[in-house]
């Protein structure tokens, strides 16, 4: 990812923080919309709520918001002090104009994994619920849970607990193995239930 001997990140990876920073402006522009309740997310896209009542702030884009803002001055902090004390708006239009020169920066290496950090949290944000696999059940309140196909962790939106992915799915993974070889290993200690057979008295005025 970088030269080991002087820290510095390598070809590829300025390219990919010169495409992550260029794209900034745009990104925050949505995530400010989604945060707003200005759009709703469909499997489709981005498409205006025009005619739906308003809705309470999404949070989760607004920490983002504030993430973005953060990063950004501590990335122009490193260029001029003054500039880590800009809003946000001038921050995004600075991060552009020294497109070249921040992936030069020293702490370049740190940074470009705080923004991929950032970039991931803003795919989970944009992507519908509607794209979201299935991982088993929440290990404290057996909610159906569901994630996205990038997502490390999963926190329970009923009771709030949070578990790894990779261990909720292999968890349900073996509970579903075991459900089914219950009848499969042993066939022959499965008894077959006959039921109850009505038997006619011989009573029966019938």
């Amino acid at each position: 990812m970088h030269d080991s001997s002087e820290r510095r990140l390598c070809r590829e990876c300025r390219h990919t923080y010169a495409k992550i920073i260029r794209a900034l402006p745009a990104q925050t522009t949505i995530v400010r919309q989604i945060a707003y309740k200005q759009v709703r997310l469909t499997h489709l896209g981005h498409t205006p709520s025009r005619g739906i009542p308003p809705m309470p702030l999404n949070t989760r884009a607004l920490n983002l918001i504030d993430r973005i803002h953060a990063q950004c001055c501590v990335v122009l902090g490193q260029i001029d002090a003054r500039y880590a004390q800009l809003p946000l708006n001038p921050v995004l239009r600075l991060m552009v104009q020294n497109v070249k020169k921040i992936p030069q920066l020293p702490a370049a290496v740190y940074d470009l994994k705080e923004w991929q950090a950032i970039e991931r949290d803003y795919d989970t944000l944009t992507t519908p619920d509607e794209i979201k696999h299935p991982i088993g059940v929440c290990p404290k309140c057996n909610m159906p849970a569901a994630a996205h196909t990038w997502d490390r962790t999963y926190t329970c939106s009923k009771c709030g607990c949070s578990s790894i992915v990779a261990d909720m799915v292999t968890k349900a993974k073996k509970a579903l193995k075991n459900n089914r070889g219950g009848l499969e290993t042993n066939p022959k200690k499965v008894k077959k239930n006959p039921g109850h057979i009505y038997k006619p008295s011989n009573n029966s005025q019938c």
